[in-house]
């Protein structure tokens, strides 16, 4: 019976050796899919990524005479080469900070954002 267990678990070995060389030779194959003729982004749409900031104004909603402004940074990147991405942090005070995303999609020949 000894034998038999010794064998047994040789085998398992083996297989599980197996099991994560093939894992490991698959994920080292794996590539970014890309279509095979991209559409080229709008220029005026390249200039617009990176890294902008700035300060939001806007008026107090409890005191109406009131203007608030708020440090800014925004980050744009590409979604897609018709449409940015924009991630907005607002800094709205002491261990205060505020994010918001949006997605613009632009249609230039329509002269229409979505």
């Amino acid at each position: 019976m000894t034998g038999m267990r010794a064998v047994s678990k040789g085998r398992t070995f083996l297989v599980l050796f197996a099991r994560v060389v093939l894992i490991a030779a698959t994920m080292g194959f794996v590539l970014p899919a890309h279509a095979l003729y991209d559409p080229k982004s709008d220029p005026s749409l390249a200039a617009a990524q990176g890294e902008w900031v700035g300060s939001l104004t806007y008026r107090d909603y409890q005191r109406p005479d009131r203007m608030v402004t708020l440090p800014t940074r925004l980050f744009a990147a590409f979604g897609a080469p018709d449409t940015l991405v924009l991630h907005f942090v607002f800094d709205d005070g002491p261990g205060k900070t505020v994010y918001s995303y949006e997605s613009v999609r632009f249609d230039f020949a329509k002269s229409v954002l979505t």
